[in-house]
């Protein structure tokens, strides 16, 4: 959280004349807009795929969308891509390959390849001959950076290797990749690139809970006055202490940043209580992380734009995995301080699609097939306490619970008024199948695929898993976001059979 005082005004000038330099030599980014959407054209041409789709990741200011292409049989594609950003990724996923292609303002884009080496044989197109070539150049960086970065990723949580090891494995990386951006000359595309490059480095420093402790550092600094210079910074003074209005709106490796920066750099890390549990549980506030987040970002933040945009996308969290009342809360309370016409618009739509998901309210009825085929309802179960678990084959927390934590649960409740229907979000039919096989997994097996795009995980608002729902005998919610198997939800289901 930013909560320094600048003391110096020579330390003040500087900080002002950087910002008034930077004005000077970065590209202008659009801010969110209400005007009606536009769109750019994504098409291009895929050799030797046979699979009929191609599915696409978008980022936007609130973490992002997914879609899929149908792929004529020629090879040929063709998809509208929203214009409500200055800057835009859309990575296409060619079964497990990734080719993020950047839009920067309006413009048809046309990409090519061959399935059989996607890295040798990808193309772009653009009206504009140069931005094609940036565009081309911004694959190849993104694709080394991926790697460097995957391949630290797991080092940071393992505690056999010091801090001061990790910092130097990551300050190595963050080296190479500034190093082959500025091998050429600095374009947007190479210059969003290097935003991306300084703080997804960063935020592996802030896994390692070491950000503040070790600073990224350049061996080859660039010179003062450039372009390069003005992104990553001077080590004395890192960007990651500034709010920068321009990062935010061209670079979503920026905003996840800072989002989690703010909410997790906390100014305690644990508390201390001389009385005993009760005595504690009387005087120490409960967890409300919805209540907590708001009043972060209430505080931390200058930039208004910047400041909606936090608290709007905590509040969208808080809705898929908090306390319902929590969040309603932090919702009544901010909408009539927003200042950014857009945010305020966007948390209003949001709203009232979570509001149908209200502890109390009924439960929204779906209709899945189980693993014999049969056609599975939801009202099949009236006059039982449900509960659901949204899990996923890929998803390391839900297999951990279904693994250690729901035979026993199961086994708890096999006699009582309790359905356990389990609903996986992220495999086809066949996945499913096979790790339903190996997992052992008991009660009502059932299939959304296509997670964020099927009905039933929209009606559900489920973005992430594991997720719970807890459901009483009237098909009413009780909690929309249940605790985990093995977490306290013996006691939330006994309550219910008690009634």
């Amino acid at each position: 959280m930013k909560n320094f005082i600048v003391l110096i005004a020579c330390l003040y000038s500087l900080n002002i004349s950087a910002q008034t330099h930077k004005k000077k030599t970065m590209p202008v980014a659009a801010a969110p807009s209400q005007k009606p959407v536009e769109y750019t054209l994504l098409k291009g041409h895929i050799d030797n795929y046979t699979d009929k789709t191609l599915d696409y990741f978008a980022d936007n200011y609130f973490g992002g969308f997914s879609g899929t292409i149908n792929i004529n049989n020629d090879g040929s594609f063709s998809t509208k891509i929203p214009l409500d950003m200055s800057y835009r990724t859309v990575t296409l996923m060619p079964g497990d390959e990734h080719i993020p292609i950047l839009f920067i303002g309006k413009d048809t884009i046309e990409v090519s390849w061959d399935q059989k080496d996607i890295e040798k044989t990808t193309r772009i197109h653009t009206t504009n001959s140069a931005l094609a070539d940036e565009l081309i150049a911004y694959i190849t960086l993104d694709r080394n950076h991926t790697r460097n970065r995957n391949d630290l990723s797991s080092k940071m949580y393992d505690r056999t290797i010091t801090d001061s090891a990790k910092f130097a494995m990551v300050n190595k990386a963050y080296n190479q990749d500034i190093e082959e951006i500025s091998a050429k000359p600095i374009t947007d595309a190479s210059a969003k690139h290097a935003i991306d490059v300084y703080f997804d480095y960063a935020d592996l420093l802030r896994s390692a809970d070491i950000l503040d402790s070790y600073r990224l550092e350049l061996k080859n600094k660039p010179a003062a006055d450039s372009r390069l210079m003005n992104i990553v910074g001077d080590n004395r003074y890192p960007r990651y202490k500034n709010e920068n209005d321009w990062f935010f709106k061209v670079s979503d490796t920026y905003r996840k940043f800072i989002f989690d920066y703010v909410r997790f750099n906390n100014a305690f890390n644990s508390s201390s209580f001389s009385g005993d549990a009760r005595q504690m549980e009387d005087a120490t506030q409960p967890f409300a992380p919805a209540l907590k987040d708001y009043h972060l970002g209430m505080a931390a933040f200058n930039i208004t734009s910047m400041r909606d945009w936090f608290i709007t996308r905590s509040i969208f969290q808080d809705f898929e995995h908090y306390s319902f009342d929590n969040a309603l809360w932090v919702y009544q309370e901010y909408l009539p301080q927003i200042k950014t016409a857009y945010y305020a618009d966007t948390l209003k739509k949001y709203y009232a699609q979570v509001q149908s998901l209200k502890p109390g309210g009924p439960a929204p009825i779906f209709t899945l097939k189980d693993e014999n085929g049969k056609t599975v309802s939801l009202n099949n179960f009236r006059g039982k306490n449900v509960y659901i678990d949204f899990w996923g084959v890929g998803c390391g927390p839900c297999i951990y619970d279904i693994t250690n934590n729901v035979p026993k649960l199961h086994e708890t409740y096999k006699d009582k008024d309790v359905v356990f229907i389990n609903i996986c979000v992220d495999a086809n039919e066949a996945e499913w199948k096979e790790n339903l096989k190996k997992l052992n997994l008991h009660g009502i097996n059932l299939l959304a695929e296509g997670w964020t795009k099927n009905p039933v995980c929209k009606a559900y608002n489920v973005n992430g898993i594991p997720h719970y729902y807890l459901l009483n005998t009237n098909g009413q919610i009780v909690d929309n976001n249940s605790k985990r198997p093995g977490s306290g939800i013996n006691d939330d289901i006994d309550k219910l059979l008690k009634h």
